[in-house]
């Protein structure tokens, strides 16, 4: 079932429309050549989700984007923009660290000396980060287990 925002799933939706003259749902589904389907429905399956309190989270969240950015994002991201592979209209250039890498060494006003702008770039990393992972915990919390 498509929403109205999920862009991605919307654009899929139409590309396969117009390729094919038919929707998704009208199309056969693929076969299961390999059996996985089978043994799927054969094996009862479980999910279990672990959380983590939610301050040593959010803390192992801002070392690990501590640590990509020590292992050099940045520079990494101006590698990529320099041999335009990466945009910011792209899936990896929407990807969480890259959307705020691309969006600090992209804003017109860019100086390398910039504190206040690194500072401000590296928070919204971390919390972007954080709001992701806040996001995957409500989204297990509403599944049935």
């Amino acid at each position: 079932q498509l929403t109205a925002n999920d862009w991605y799933r919307l654009h899929r939706a139409l590309t396969v429309a117009m390729q094919t003259q038919s929707d998704v749902a009208s199309l056969p589904p693929l076969p299961d050549e390999d059996g996985l389907d089978a043994l799927r429905e054969s094996l009862d399956l479980r999910a279990f989700f672990l959380a983590a309190p939610r301050e040593s989270l959010c803390r192992r969240i801002d070392d690990r984007c501590d640590t990509m950015l020590m292992a050099g994002l940045l520079e990494e991201v101006t590698e990529q923009l320099q041999k335009r592979a990466l945009l910011p209209s792209s899936p990896a250039g929407r990807a969480i660290g890259y959307r705020q890498a691309l969006e600090y060494l992209l804003r017109p006003s860019f100086m390398p000396t910039d504190t206040e702008a690194l500072a401000s770039f590296v928070e919204g990393f971390a919390a972007a980060s954080r709001r992701y992972a806040a996001q995957q915990t409500k989204w297990f919390r509403n599944e049935p287990l």
